[in-house]
């Protein structure tokens, strides 16, 4: 059970980091704007 959670955590984890790396790209494109 223990291994099945950390894989899961792993992965969402791995979800976030994608998602705020592509937050930060984003927001250094849309600073121009601001």
């Amino acid at each position: 059970m223990l291994g099945s959670v950390g894989h899961i955590l792993r992965k969402i984890f791995r979800i976030l980091a994608n998602y705020i790396t592509k937050i930060l790209q984003w927001n250094k494109k849309t600073n121009q704007q601001w």
